[in-house]
């Protein structure tokens, strides 16, 4: 893919690529596409994840008796690391469906995929609990 590709030399997005790919197949023809699909397959299902799990807090603030109570920081991760499990299992599935990410990435490229999604879930919700007024205070911040 040239969109990923800058004066002749990797990206960040493709060199991160080039990781997922299993030893004996990083020349195979496809291949670098296919691990730059899988990585963009699991951001886009982060964000989603993420857009899901802040409209879900939002509701379950909104509908508290206290609304100004904040929670505990056990429930804020907790609650953080629920979203975890749906991503693992979208993830799961679309690896399996697909033959050019089990033939091409195998096993460690599901997992390291796996963490990328993550890894940006996580960064994007404490971004999101950052930013908005209401659920600011659960990390005691006004």
């Amino acid at each position: 893919m040239t969109i990923f590709q800058e004066g002749g030399s990797a990206s960040w997005l493709g060199g991160l690529a080039e990781g997922l790919i299993r030893a004996e197949l990083r020349d195979a023809p496809g291949a670098h596409d296919t691990a730059v699909s899988w990585l963009l397959t699991g951001l886009v299902i982060a964000a989603l994840a993420t857009g899901a799990m802040v409209l879900f807090k939002k509701f379950r603030k909104d509908r508290a008796l206290l609304k100004d109570k904040p929670w505990s920081l056990a429930e804020v991760f907790g609650y953080l690391a629920v979203g975890l499990f749906p991503i693992f299992a979208v993830l799961l599935a679309v690896y399996y469906l697909s033959l050019d990410f089990t033939n091409i990435l195998g096993v460690q490229g599901l997992f390291k995929g796996v963490a990328c999604a993550w890894l940006l879930y996580v960064v994007l919700m404490v971004g999101n609990d950052l930013i908005w007024p209401w659920s600011r205070t659960d990390y005691r911040l006004r």
